[in-house]
């Protein structure tokens, strides 16, 4: 009985410490990518794009994160799924700063991200736990 209660409360906490990060990440990410796709509109509607654009990443990066740290936290190691972060970050703002429309942001965001999960699952082999 103790184990199990041992175990579960682990998982748990496992499972707040991902979702918070993943939480944090995808905020962060979304509100720089609303900063540069309102870039040249009024500085209010750029702040409330940005703060929208905060909102939904920090919801989608809670429910996307965690679920491809469960699924894939044995295929792949962390800094390869910190490199799939990085991508859509990279890839986010790029496309952001070219285009300036939001809905294209976010729409190439969540693309670059299941192709980006889906490579690296199929293609990427598990050699070493990490550490962390």
């Amino acid at each position: 009985m103790t184990e199990e209660i041992s175990r579960t409360a682990s998982f748990l906490w496992t499972l707040i410490r991902v979702v918070c990060a993943s939480a944090v990440v995808g905020a962060g990410i979304g509100f720089l990518e609303g900063e540069t796709a309102g870039r040249g509109w009024a500085r209010g509607d750029q702040m409330a794009l940005a703060e929208g654009a905060s909102s939904v990443g920090l919801i989608v990066a809670a429910i996307v994160g965690t679920i491809a740290y469960y699924l894939l936290s044995n295929k792949i190691s962390l800094n390869i799924f910190f490199g799939v972060v990085t991508s859509v970050l990279a890839t986010g703002f790029a496309i952001a700063f070219w285009t300036r429309n939001e809905m294209i942001t976010a729409l190439g965001n969540v693309l670059i991200a299941v192709v980006a999960l889906v490579y690296v699952a199929v293609r990427e082999p598990r050699t070493q736990r990490d550490g962390v």
